[in-house]
């Protein structure tokens, strides 16, 4: 039960490109780092490592 709450209080966001970075870093900054970066080339391929 508390790792199923953990992934749901957890958030992965996936960002195409530099200045997409920067803004998700900004948001987990913010967010108490709830927000965990992940970046890839192509949206296809945030797709394949946010799921």
């Amino acid at each position: 039960a508390e790792e199923v709450k953990a992934r749901y209080t957890r958030v992965v966001w996936c960002a195409v490109g530099p200045e997409e970075q920067k803004k998700c870093q900004q948001w987990s900054q913010q967010s108490g780092q709830n927000v965990t970066c992940a970046t890839a080339s192509t949206t296809d391929d945030c797709i394949v490592l946010v799921l």
